[in-house]
C-alpha cells in the first residue's frame, strides 16, 4: 500500500500533449477533459439518490463539472457519467464472474474505452489496473486479449482504508492522487463518503473521475 508520507511527497507528473492519457473523446477526436493544467475536484456522494449511488464533482472554483448516477455495478446495472451540463458522457459495467473482476468504463456510443481489474486474486494491499483502449469496441467485442498483451497503462494502488490512493502511469509518473475525508466517514455520515482528486496536466479528468467511483466499488469493503 501506500503510505501516508508517500502519498504527501507524491507530485503531480508534468506531461505534454504528445504524451496525453484520454480515454473520453469528443466527435472530433478533441480531448475535452484534459486540461494543460492540473485540476482539483471534490466529489461529494449522495446517497439519498432515487437512482441508488450519485457523486456530484465540483472543481476548484466550485463549478460542478461531472456527476455521476446509478446502482451498485452489475452487468445489467450501470453507473452513468454526465458533465456539468447533463450530458451523458459514458457509463460503467461490471463483470464480477470473471476471475479478476473486470469493470468496463463506455463512452457515450457504448463502445469500451478503459478496462479495469484488481491486480491480484489474493492481494494484501488494494491495487487495480487499467487499461485505456487504442480502438474503442463494443462491449460484445471485448476480450482478454485486449489486456493480456500489453501492461496496464494506468496503477491503481494505496490504503484504501487510511483514505488515500495513487494513480501511475509509464515510468511511475503520477497521473492523480485521490484522498478520502473524515474518519469512517461512511458510518459518520449516514454511508456517505467525499473525496479530493488532483489530476496530472493532460491527463482526462472525465476518466480518473470514473476511476474513483471504480475504486470504491472494488474495495469498500475494506474500509
Amino acid at each position: 500500500g501506500t503510505s501516508s508520507s508517500q502519498f504527501k511527497d507524491a507530485k503531480l507528473a508534468e506531461l505534454d500533449a504528445s504524451s496525453a492519457v484520454v480515454a473520453f473523446r469528443d466527435a472530433e477526436g478533441g480531448a475535452p477533459h484534459a486540461h494543460g493544467h492540473a485540476k482539483e475536484y471534490k466529489m461529494t456522494e449522495n446517497l439519498m439518490s432515487l437512482s441508488g449511488d450519485s457523486f456530484a464533482i465540483k472543481d476548484e472554483h466550485d463549478r460542478t463539472c461531472f456527476k455521476v448516477e446509478g446502482k451498485v455495478l452489475t452487468l445489467r446495472a450501470r453507473k452513468k457519467l454526465f458533465d456539468g451540463a447533463g450530458q451523458q458522457l459514458g457509463f460503467m459495467v461490471a463483470k464480477r464472474l470473471s476471475m479478476h473482476g473486470r469493470t468496463y468504463v463506455c463512452d457515450a456510443q457504448e463502445r469500451v474505452v478503459a478496462v479495469a481489474r484488481k491486480a491480484h486474486l489474493f492481494q494484501m494491499s488494494a491495487a487495480a489496473e487499467v487499461w485505456v483502449l487504442r480502438e474503442p469496441m463494443h462491449l460484445d467485442k471485448v476480450n482478454k486479449h485486449e489486456t493480456a498483451g500489453r501492461p496496464a497503462d494506468i496503477r491503481m494502488g494505496g490504503n484504501w482504508r487510511a483514505k488515500n490512493f495513487l494513480f501511475a502511469g509509464k515510468d511511475d509518473a503520477v497521473l492523480g492522487k485521490v484522498q478520502r475525508s473524515g474518519m469512517n466517514a461512511r458510518n459518520l455520515l449516514g454511508g456517505a463518503d467525499t473525496y479530493f482528486l488532483e489530476v496530472a496536466a493532460h491527463v482526462d479528468s472525465a476518466l480518473l473521475v470514473f476511476l474513483v467511483v471504480v475504486c470504491d466499488e472494488l474495495f469498500r469493503d475494506e474500509d
